[in-house]
C-alpha cells in the first residue's frame, strides 16, 4: 500500500500548489481592482469584482486543500483501498484494482475543481489587470 501513500502525497502537493496559485491570482487581481483607475468599476473586465469575489477561490481552494489531505490520513480510505482490493486492470505487473481506482478519482477529480479554479482566477487576473494597469 505504498503506493496510496505516495499518490495521496502528491495528490496532496498538487492541491496546496493550486490552494496558492489561486491565492496569488485573486491577490493580483484584487490589488489591480483596486487602482483608482478601477476603483468605482464593477464588474470589471466581465468579472465581478467585490472583495468576497477574490476571497471566495481561495477559500474554496484551501477547503480542497483540507480535504485532499484529511483523506490522506484517514485510516477509513486507507481500508477502503485494502478491501477492494479486486484487479480491474493488469499491464505487465502494473496493476489496478477497484479500491484505487475509486479513490484516486475523487482525489485527482477534486484537484481538476482545484486546477479549474486556478486557471479561472489566472483569466480573471489578466482581464483586470489589462482594464485597470
Amino acid at each position: 500500500m505504498s503506493s496510496f501513500r505516495i499518490m495521496s502525497t502528491m495528490a496532496t502537493v498538487i492541491a496546496i500548489a493550486f490552494a496558492c496559485g489561486t491565492s496569488v491570482f485573486s491577490y493580483l487581481a484584487w490589488t489591480s481592482a483596486t487602482l483608482p483607475a478601477c476603483a468605482e468599476l464593477n464588474p470589471i473586465g466581465g468579472y465581478r469584482s467585490a472583495a468576497s469575489d477574490f476571497w471566495a477561490l481561495p477559500l474554496f481552494s484551501a477547503l480542497v486543500a483540507i480535504v485532499v489531505e484529511k483523506s490522506r490520513k484517514d485510516r477509513r480510505t486507507f481500508q477502503q483501498v485494502k478491501d477492494l482490493d479486486v484487479t480491474i486492470f493488469e499491464l505487465s505487473g502494473f496493476r489496478v484494482t477497484f479500491g484505487m481506482f475509486l479513490v484516486y478519482s475523487v482525489l485527482f477529480g477534486t484537484i481538476a475543481i482545484s486546477a479549474i479554479m486556478t486557471s479561472y482566477s489566472a483569466m480573471r487576473y489578466a482581464a483586470i489587470s489589462t482594464q485597470c494597469g
